[in-house]
């Protein structure tokens, strides 16, 4: 929730996150608290991985406070950098 200065009154914020290769959105935006999963995505050696987050307050007659700081504490994106088996033997990455 946040505070519209104008009508002094609290609205739902939405967030939204998206996850960019290359300057170009990919799959759908996450906007579930919690977080979810993201879509397999490819980067190559020198692709460019972002993510951007959108904050609004779609009820709002204009500017806010946001209440809770931060309002997003932690991002984690976990990859693999290529096939990898598991379990030993010949040519198998052990982890």
């Amino acid at each position: 929730m946040a505070l519209d200065q104008l009508d002094e009154l609290l609205h739902p914020v939405e967030l939204r996150l998206r996850l960019l290769v290359n300057e170009t959105e990919i799959g759908d935006s996450l906007t579930a608290e919690g977080g979810g999963p993201l879509p397999v995505v490819t980067v190559k050696k020198n692709d460019q991985l972002q993510y951007r987050f959108e904050y609004r307050m779609p009820d709002a007659q204009g500017s806010s406070i946001l209440l809770g700081t931060p309002a997003i504490d932690d991002v984690t994106i976990l990859y693999s950098t290529g096939i990898q088996v598991f379990g030993g033997g010949p040519g198998v990455v052990n982890e």
